[in-house]
């Protein structure tokens, strides 16, 4: 069987030739079939099928996509949080923002550092450009900085806080030791992006027992001074 439909108004792309179809499609391989056809044109009918099909397919993983998405929006915010342990080892300048209200650990420099990383983690996430994230990285710089001042924002009052209650500098503060960068990452990151209930409260769970085991392994390798 040998049929050419060269009869279209569309690109020459949708010219399909039926010789290879004598076999009925098997139903297990009709999404790799679709795939296999090249890139239609942006903004035609067929690209917005294919777009819609694209959809369809991610449905029986949309809990794990989900997952995915908002850690994607959270890795500037949880990079930004682990760059000023690291300023240690930096052999210049470094003050203490404010010895007496936020102790002598935070420092300039370790603002700085956190803002830059998630500056540059955005700038290689607009690089990527995944077409599952939550943001328009193509405003990187926006979001870089939002992420950045956000979590060392969030950071900053919550030493304020415990200087303010008499907790000593270094000593735990469950739970907000973990989730000081996270609250205020999200709420530099609302002008950017909607979350729903469930969201927070997925990123919030996750985001402290993950800060849990990064503090203890950062500890066991001399990166901080305390769990």
């Amino acid at each position: 069987m040998a049929m050419t439909l060269g009869t279209f108004s569309e690109p020459s792309w949708f010219m399909i030739d039926f010789r290879q179809c004598d076999e009925p499609l098997h139903p297990e391989n009709d999404k790799l079939s679709r795939r296999s056809l090249a890139n239609p044109p942006v903004g035609s009918r067929q690209a917005m099928t294919t777009a819609a099909l694209d959809d369809w397919d991610t449905t029986s993983d949309a809990p794990m996509l989900r997952f995915a998405q908002l850690m994607y929006l959270m890795l500037p915010v949880y990079m930004a949080n682990m760059a000023p342990p690291f300023v240690r080892y930096w052999p210049g300048w470094n003050r203490p923002i404010n010895s007496r209200w936020l102790g002598s650990h935070k420092t300039i420099v370790g603002f700085v550092a956190g803002v830059a990383v998630a500056t540059m983690t955005t700038f290689l996430q607009s690089l990527v450009m995944w077409r599952g994230g939550l943001a328009q990285y193509d405003q990187w710089p926006a979001l870089g900085l939002a992420c950045g001042f956000g979590a060392m924002g969030g950071d900053t009052l919550k030493s304020l806080i415990k200087r303010r209650l008499g907790i000593v500098p270094g000593k735990p503060w469950i739970p907000a030791d973990q989730l000081d960068f996270v609250a205020g990452g999200l709420v530099a990151l609302s002008p950017f992006v909607t979350l729903r209930p469930v969201d927070v409260v997925l990123i919030l769970a996750v985001s402290f027992l993950g800060d849990l085991g990064v503090n203890q392994l950062s500890f066991r390798l001399g990166i901080r001074d305390t769990k």
